[in-house]
């Protein structure tokens, strides 16, 4: 945990991406089950356990000093990180795409034409896929429900962005 926290606060220093892995860094702390399954009913189990507790109190702290130590200028002057801050949020708001409505028709088409139609046909099989076993399974490994939901996560902070 402290490694990962470690890392994103890396992350969250150059490009500010890095504070969307701390929600999935946490999830990774209190999802798997003792057989290594994603299992809601676990979690206040192991919330109960004191080390599962550390790990949750040490990814922000880890992530706070390690971006403090790497990055000492945002806070010795803060108001040029909230500026910095500021115009990242505005370069994410429109990026580098041209003006389109706000459909599902224009994230798709978007998706497409920064992945290619293959990957974002591979992409759909894939999630379809994921879907299908999980109903069918009724269970799944954790490492699997973690990479959906950072997938989830992402896809959505990109839908927000557009539709802003």
């Amino acid at each position: 945990m402290a490694l990962s926290s470690l890392f994103a606060a890396l992350a969250f220093g150059t490009k500010y991406a890095g504070l969307f892995l701390l929600p999935i860094i946490a999830l990774s702390a209190v999802m798997p089950s003792d057989a290594g399954y994603f299992g809601l009913d676990s979690w206040a189990e192991r919330l109960k356990d004191r080390r599962v507790l550390y790990s949750l109190l040490a990814i922000p702290a880890v992530f706070a000093v390690a971006f403090a130590v790497t990055k000492p200028y945002a806070l010795i002057h803060s108001d040029l990180f909230e500026a910095r801050l500021q115009s990242e949020k505005e370069i994410l708001s429109f990026g580098f795409r041209v003006a389109e409505s706000a459909g599902w028709r224009s994230w798709v088409n978007g998706l497409t034409q920064t992945i290619g139609w293959v990957n974002a046909t591979l992409f759909t099989i894939y999630a379809l896929t994921g879907i299908f076993a999980v109903t069918r399974v009724k269970r799944i490994r954790s490492c699997w429900a973690l990479l959906g939901c950072w997938v989830l996560l992402f896809f959505s902070f990109l839908a927000i962005e557009i539709n802003v």
